[in-house]
């Protein structure tokens, strides 16, 4: 739906597959990965609650940078995202 990055932090907002949830994702950068955090609006009642788009799902989780393959990017490995501040 929307995103933002500023300063380290990223935020943004997708909705659930079945569009009764808006999952709003906190991240803040730590070197080489990014700790979120979730905040789930229910939209209407019903739907998956054990996903990632549910209300059940964990409140925080970690996501870690690995070193994609060379055949992905060539010897010169993976380009490097700009931040917005």
């Amino acid at each position: 739906m929307d995103g933002t990055i500023t300063d380290g932090v990223i935020t943004f907002k997708v909705k659930s597959p079945d569009g009764q949830h808006i999952i709003t994702f906190t991240g803040k950068n730590n070197g080489d990965e990014i700790v979120f955090s979730r905040a789930v609006e229910v939209v209407s009642s019903g739907g998956p609650t054990g996903t990632i788009f549910g209300v059940n799902a964990p409140k925080t989780f970690t996501a870690k940078r690995v070193e994609p393959p060379a055949r992905w990017f060539g010897s010169g490995g993976a380009p490097e995202l700009q931040s917005r501040a």
